[in-house]
């Protein structure tokens, strides 16, 4: 099982990824959670006119694709669909998920121990050494080296 990329129409990311879900297909739309002025929810699209889709069985079902009438076309290399490993969408995903919470920098002081939750480094744990502004400077255990982790 591979998950690949979408192309949809314009403004239609939400809907294209409905119309594969009452299909019971997996279906990803990455985006930003931010609040308004009046403390209210927005969603803003991180990749606007895709989505990402999980295809249990090869080849793509094209019937199934064409019958969604807000796609357009999968993403491919020449006449063949390119495939995103597991792996990939899964760091995508954790990584927006933990930009979309609502982290305070200030939080963390010198000296706290944090574990780091994503990316190459994720499992490590270190010591917060000093924060400027969205940067946090971390001493990692494991390498006895120093690491910047923007925000």
């Amino acid at each position: 099982m591979c998950w690949y990329l979408f192309r949809v129409k314009p403004y239609k990311e939400l809907k294209a990824l409905n119309f594969f879900k009452s299909f019971g297909v997996e279906s990803y739309f990455p985006e930003e959670i931010r609040f308004n002025n009046q403390n209210i929810e927005v969603s803003k699209p991180l990749l606007r006119g895709y989505i990402f889709v999980k295809w249990d069985s090869k080849p793509i079902n094209y019937s199934l694709l064409n019958q969604n009438p807000f796609t357009t076309d999968v993403i491919k290399s020449g006449n063949i669909p390119i495939e995103i490993p597991n792996i990939q969408l899964d760091t995508m995903r954790d990584h927006i998920s933990f930009l979309n919470k609502k982290n305070d920098i200030n939080s963390y002081q010198s000296g706290d121990s944090i574990e780091i939750k994503f990316g190459v480094f994720k499992g490590h744990k270190g010591k917060v050494i000093e924060i400027n502004k969205n940067v946090i400077h971390v001493h990692l255990d494991s390498f006895n080296s120093k690491i910047l982790i923007s925000h």
